[in-house]
């Protein structure tokens, strides 16, 4: 729903693809958790507490992070390059030319809805006025924070409904 929104007030088109990308971002972290649960897990926990970024924890203990092997899910699954992509980079989208837009959308989404939870600066994140995804795409903190409330809005609206049923 957020990287919906983002895509929507950057006047992105392709709005179906940047929600596919969205969805399916963690996709890797998901098989991840299916298959190797117990030791990676306590592997990647005791990497981290060392201050290690979950991403090369994941490295250092599968040899693969889960965005890459999201990125190769989802092109063995057939999906278009452009959701591969986003998958594959969504934790690194100024590291990527061809598809960067959409890989930069779904990394501004999912650091969005991490704040629902997590402060940035208690999860290790930049704040996003010092995030150069962020600021190369005009997205301040007062916007941001106005994209919030619309996802928080819509969350509500979808819970009344669901509620009279």
């Amino acid at each position: 729903m957020m990287a919906e929104m983002l895509a929507k007030h950057r006047k992105q088109r392709r709005s179906l693809t940047i929600f596919t990308a969205a969805l399916l971002h963690d996709i890797g972290k998901t098989v991840l958790d299916l298959y190797f649960k117990i030791h990676v897990h306590a592997t990647v926990s005791e990497i981290s507490e060392e201050g290690m970024d979950i991403l090369d924890a994941e490295r250092a203990a599968l040899g693969i992070d889960h965005q890459k092997l999201g990125e190769i899910i989802a092109s063995r699954w057939r999906f278009p390059p452009e959701v591969a992509a986003a998958i594959g980079y969504h934790h690194t989208p100024l590291k990527i030319v061809e598809h960067r837009e959409i890989a930069a959308t779904v990394y501004m989404a999912n650091h969005l809805v991490k704040r629902f939870e997590t402060p940035p600066e208690d999860n290790g994140e930049l704040s996003i006025e010092h995030d150069p995804v962020f600021q190369e795409r005009g997205i301040n903190k007062g916007l941001a924070e106005d994209l919030q409330q619309q996802v928080i809005d819509a969350l509500e609206g979808i819970k009344d409904f669901l509620h009279s049923v």
